[in-house]
């Protein structure tokens, strides 16, 4: 028979734990390579269920849109027979009792609805009310008292704007005269320069005064226009003399008494 050796077998605690932890360590990051794949499955899985709901939901939304919109559409068809057959009732109602009886139905049972919704809604909406009343109360009186402060602070620049406006005002005679005046002064430089043209023509024998104006009569357009001037003048101190204008109230009624008389009324 054949000798094959000696086998020795070393073992100790070292390297038995050793191989135990290594084997524990595989184990553990075994594990926590798993539960990684099912967490990214499972988030996975919610973004693609997200993404059908939103499918879902935008369909949802699309189809209740459409039903609204052709709901708005046959309310507009409704409303539009509703105000034809308005229309024929009214043509109708003084010769059909049963058009008035309906609509004296709908005003008895409107005035019950009325009531029924008063006594169970009126409560609520007229604690609404009371707020509203005291808000609105509130802007009244912060209006008045801004108002009144606006007014103490414009009433010394609004006086001295008064007191301009009266000083300004006394001046009117003044202002007449001062119109006037200048309308004679032009006058009179339009005369002078009128004469001094008649005496140019006098000295050119032969030369046409028809830039100026007729020759005719010796009136120039200067010395027309000069006399416009003039009674401007006169016009501004007629105006400025008369300060209690006469009204004959009885001219006015005159159009009115006419009318009156071709109707057939006597004694006017």
């Amino acid at each position: 028979m054949q000798d094959l050796g000696r086998i020795v077998i070393d073992i100790n605690e070292k390297g038995s734990g050793g191989e135990t932890e290594g084997i524990s360590g595989m184990a553990k990051a075994g594990g926590t390579a798993t539960a990684a794949a099912e967490e990214l499955g499972m988030a996975a899985n919610t973004v693609a269920m997200i993404g059908e709901l939103s499918v879902v939901a935008a369909g949802i939304g699309a189809a209740f849109g459409a039903l609204y919109k052709a709901s708005v559409e046959v309310g507009k068809a409704l409303l539009a027979l509703n105000r034809f057959v308005l229309e024929v009732a009214n043509d109708l109602r003084d010769y059909s009792p049963g058009i008035q009886l309906a609509e004296m139905q709908n005003q008895i049972a409107m005035v019950a609805t009325r009531f029924r919704n008063g006594m169970q809604y009126g409560g609520a909406i007229g604690a609404q009310m009371m707020e509203v009343g005291r808000i609105e109360r509130a802007f009244v009186e912060l209006k008045s008292a801004l108002g009144a402060i606006g007014a103490i602070f414009l009433r010394p620049i609004t006086k001295m704007v008064a007191d301009m406006a009266e000083v300004m005002r006394d001046y009117i005679p003044k202002l007449f005269d001062l119109a006037a005046n200048i309308a004679m002064i032009i006058s009179t430089v339009l005369n002078s320069i009128a004469q001094d043209l008649t005496k140019l023509y006098s000295f050119l024998p032969g030369v046409s005064p028809g830039l100026f104006g007729s020759a005719v009569g010796g009136n120039l357009v200067l010395s027309v226009w000069a006399q416009k001037f003039a009674d401007m003048a006169t016009s501004l101190r007629a105006i400025k003399r008369n300060t209690d204008p006469k009204i004959d109230y009885g001219a006015l009624n005159q159009p009115f008494l006419a009318d009156l008389k071709l109707m057939g009324m006597k004694g006017i």
